[in-house]
């Protein structure tokens, strides 16, 4: 009993088990990558059968003469069938490295709409053939975004049925598995067809909408929102279609005779009617960046406010869904107030200093802190400016009499 449990027991039968496991492994593993899993299941079960027969012999005779007369015969028979099965498979493994760079290797793909064949009858005007190419791929991939796009793109853009288009947008965008990014596009691109097709400021309008409807609180509802306070009024909608016609007037005559000289220079709006224009937009539209960026420029360049200005772009940088590069970029002008108009370097180093600890790892935040080594220079540069003053010039020097010379009238 002893010697049936002693320790080369113990490690045979871990051997055994290694082996099994081993082989488990092998044949799952075989199966697994096989293009025919129900032939090499069967394959495998005949060459397990087949290695297990060659312990009958050997059980049946015992260790003896005859056992090792038969044995050798037994394998080779067993070897003949078993490399007859899996020849195909070992020349296949061996040589795959080589094969595979001829053809692809056995790994199949995953299938994918081809559009190219509609791309290039579009292109050549071919307009319904490139519609019958796309729906025989849609058939096959009925829930593709980008087919469905190319579909409602032709219909808009090529054969004009903006009815059509808008349809396979609907559509799309019912979807329940549409991802954000792909709804606010598909209504985007409706809204930018409904304007320059379908000349419809108030459709265009609508699909903006309905981008804030479907996607509140996002960064798409936030470009929406920019959109839409740019496309606000129907003439605003049509000038990106229909430019309007500039009417001239008629020109001054006989421009070189007059005894004063013309000025030509436009007239400018002046401050105070920027600012209401500006406060009367964002009235409407309080989260159009460009508006209250531009009401920040007139309060600090025209009015001397800076602090007014910085709390215009303070409440641009706290607005939500705001990207990287406009954050940076309204910190950077609020570090232009602070050194240009209230001469305060400890002050535009905190603003830098707000890029860097929001992106510490980004580009902005590398400018932040190369500009904040130069923020005493650029103080430097702007105490040290001086304005040019040009001096006085007689009018109509021109057509002035020549005065004799002293001389001359001696």
């Amino acid at each position: 009993m002893t010697n049936l449990f002693s320790a080369g027991f113990f490690q045979g039968l871990a051997v055994l088990v290694a082996v099994v496991a081993g082989l488990f492994w092998v044949v799952r593993w075989t199966i697994r990558r096989s293009r025919d899993p129900r032939s090499v299941r069967f394959k495998w079960s005949v060459t397990l059968v087949l290695l297990g027969g060659i312990l009958v012999p050997v059980a049946l005779t015992g260790p003896s003469y005859a056992a090792a007369f038969i044995v050798p015969f037994v394998c080779v028979g067993m070897g003949v069938v078993m490399s007859l099965m899996w020849t195909p498979h070992l020349a296949a493994w061996f040589c795959s490295s080589i094969t595979s760079a001829i053809d692809g290797g056995s790994q199949e793909l995953t299938p994918q709409p081809l559009y190219s064949a509609a791309e290039s009858k579009r292109k050549a005007g071919r307009y319904r053939e490139a519609l019958v190419e796309i729906q025989g791929q849609l058939e096959r991939f009925p829930e593709d975004h980008h087919g469905q796009m190319l579909l409602a793109s032709i219909y808009a853009e090529n054969l004009n049925d903006l009815s059509r288009a808008e349809v396979v947008i609907q559509r799309l965008c019912a979807r329940p598995q549409v991802t954000p990014n792909q709804l606010a596009g598909a209504l985007n691109t409706l809204s930018d067809w409904h304007l320059r097709y379908g000349q419809d400021p108030e459709r265009a309008r609508q699909d903006l909408q309905t981008i804030l409807e479907r996607l509140p609180d996002t960064e798409f509802a936030q470009n929406a929102e920019q959109r839409l306070a740019h496309l606000a009024r129907p003439d605003r909608l049509m000038e990106g279609h229909d430019r309007p016609t500039l009417v001239l007037k008629p020109g001054v005559q006989r421009i070189g005779l007059r005894k004063e000289p013309l000025d030509l220079k436009p007239r400018e709006q002046a401050p105070a009617e920027k600012a209401t224009s500006l406060l009367q937009h964002l009235a409407e539209f309080p989260n159009d960046n460009e508006a209250r960026e531009e009401l920040a420029r007139v309060y600090a360049d025209d009015f001397g406010r800076p602090e007014m200005a910085i709390q215009e772009l303070e409440q641009l940088i706290t607005h939500p869904h705001q990207q990287q590069r406009q954050i940076a970029r309204w910190l950077n002008l609020i570090t232009d107030l602070k050194i240009r108009h209230q001469r305060d370097v400890p002050a535009a180093v905190e603003t830098l200093q707000r890029i860097i600890d929001l992106y510490p790892k980004a580009a902005v935040a590398d400018q932040a802190r190369s500009r904040m080594a130069l923020l005493a220079r650029e103080l430097q540069g702007q105490q040290e400016t001086a304005a040019l003053t040009l001096g006085e010039y007689e009018q109509r020097l021109g057509l002035k009499k020549p005065q004799r010379r002293e001389e001359d009238r001696g």
